[in-house]
């Protein structure tokens, strides 16, 4: 009698992922996060990116969710900066820092990573892509779709997307001088149109701005001339600021995350995408991660959209005050 029941559950444990892999498009931070929760269920995985290497220098902060997801899956990120604030614990890491440490624990587990790009799909349930050696079909048991905001495969799979509001944005981090200071993030400080906040650490302050058409570096430092923050001041009439301008900037969200056609979910940025000035898309597309690996355990169509639906409507209505167009 031991023996049958054994037998029921090796089949229904190895059961659950057939033959072909899991196949992860993008591999930014919801790429990576998603093959971890993939391996750690027990399947083969797939990742395809174009990219080489991270290069990305923009600062994340992320909440003490996303802290411990990190922890739960393995990932070690040395070059992060974590912090209590207000009872809570935050991380500051740079994203191509993020990425990498995803990476690592990526192969670290034996994910296979194919340098290519999404070009469409193939009959029955196969991805063509464009890798070194020319096209080539790569058969999948589930497709994620994980490729950033212009996702070729959401495009593919004709699931319609939902903007609602564009702006541009800029970023600059100014290192301060050592000295002891507390660790301080601003509420959204309004110049016009222009959004401005900062995050401030005992090393270095990291500021944002968002408006409907102005992403400069020069509104940036004109900001923050005007807050009469007195030591950033210093540090970028010395020429230390480091800034990044005219980052695009959409407020948009898919009207569906399954496709039962083509057995494709779709996750982080290219599920949904908000502003960087609150700092939520890294934590929500890791959010969205972890949500698709439940998916991959128990296969619930309708738990997954649910899921998805309340993590990018959050994201949304965080980020729509940002967006003055958008009618309430």
């Amino acid at each position: 009698m031991k023996k049958i029941f054994l037998s029921i559950f090796l089949f229904c444990s190895t059961a659950l992922f057939a033959s072909s892999p899991i196949l992860i498009v993008g591999g930014g931070p919801s790429g990576l996060a998603a093959a971890i929760e993939a391996k750690q269920a027990g399947a083969e995985v797939v990742i395809v990116e174009k990219r080489r290497g991270y290069t990305r220098e923009q600062v994340l902060f992320l909440t003490g969710d996303s802290v411990q997801r990190l922890r739960r899956w393995g990932v070690e990120l040395p070059s992060m900066c974590t912090k209590e604030l207000q009872g809570r614990s935050i991380g500051l890491v740079a994203i191509n820092h993020l990425e990498e440490g995803l990476a690592r624990r990526a192969s670290e587990l034996g994910i296979e990573r194919v340098e290519g790009a999404f070009l469409g799909f193939g009959s029955a349930q196969t991805a063509v892509i464009a890798g070194k050696n020319g096209e080539e079909l790569i058969p999948y048991d589930i497709l994620v779709a994980a490729d950033g905001a212009h996702s070729s495969v959401r495009k593919a799979l004709g699931i319609p997307l939902l903007e609602l509001g564009k702006g541009k944005g800029a970023s600059a981090v100014i290192p301060l001088p050592p000295k002891p200071r507390g660790f301080d993030i601003s509420p959204p400080l309004i110049h016009g149109e222009l959004f401005l906040r900062r995050i401030k650490t005992p090393e270095a302050s990291i500021v944002f701005t968002q408006s409907p058409s102005d992403g400069s570096c020069a509104s940036l430092l004109q900001a923050i001339a005007e807050e009469g923050w007195e030591e950033e001041m210093s540090q970028i009439a010395e020429g230390k600021a480091f800034c990044i301008s005219d980052v695009e900037i959409s407020l948009q969200q898919v009207s569906a995350f399954f496709d039962e056609g083509r057995n494709a979910i779709v996750i982080g940025d290219a599920a949904a995408t908000a502003s960087f000035f609150k700092g939520m898309g890294a934590n929500t597309a890791l959010k969205t991660a972890e949500i698709a690996g439940q998916f991959f355990k128990e296969r619930g169509v309708q738990e997954f959209d649910e899921a998805m639906r309340a993590a990018t409507n959050t994201l949304i209505e965080e980020s729509r005050f940002l967006f003055p167009s958008i009618k309430k």
